[in-house]
């Protein structure tokens, strides 16, 4: 019987960890990254989720690409 008690009590932490962790994330304000002139020009979000198209940690993205002129990991681009 303690042997399954300690299961519960472990599965009820377990989901509350995610649950708590979840609510953290969802309150995080985005970082978002402006240059340019005036910090005009959008650069990416530093912490969006990686899939997300204005994530700078997205590859295949327009601002995490290496080969994309919005990207901060174009060394090409032109920085103006």
């Amino acid at each position: 019987m303690a042997r399954n008690s300690h299961r519960i009590t472990i599965s009820t932490l377990l989901v509350a960890l995610v649950l708590s962790t979840t609510a953290a994330q969802a309150q995080t304000p985005e970082l978002l990254l402006f240059g340019g002139d005036n910090h005009k020009t959008f650069l990416g979000c530093l912490n969006c989720d990686r899939f997300d198209s204005r994530s700078v940690c997205n590859g295949f993205g327009d601002h995490g690409s290496h080969f994309s002129s919005e990207s901060i990991w174009n060394r090409f681009s032109d920085p103006s």
